[in-house]
């Protein structure tokens, strides 16, 4: 197989794997998008917006990246 060959069959499988990682990634913020809707139906504003605050801060820290790094570099 020529190298040329073997780029480009490289980089067709990792947009594929890219893709599949999106879709996944996709269906996963709707479920939990629809879990949120549901969960916040038969509560009132104030409650509803208490619980998603609390369902965004428990997912990740808001000073953490991605990588664990801090976004934060000197801290008071």
């Amino acid at each position: 197989m020529l190298p040329m060959q073997f780029l480009k069959e490289a980089k067709t499988e990792r947009r594929k794997e890219r893709l599949e990682r999106e879709a996944k990634i996709k269906a996963e913020l709707e479920r939990e998008q629809n879990e949120s809707v549901n969960a916040t139906e038969k509560l009132t504003w104030q409650e509803s917006s208490l619980h998603l605050l609390h369902l965004k801060c428990a997912k990740k820290p808001q000073t953490i990246n991605d990588k664990g790094k801090d976004k934060i570099k000197t801290r008071l």
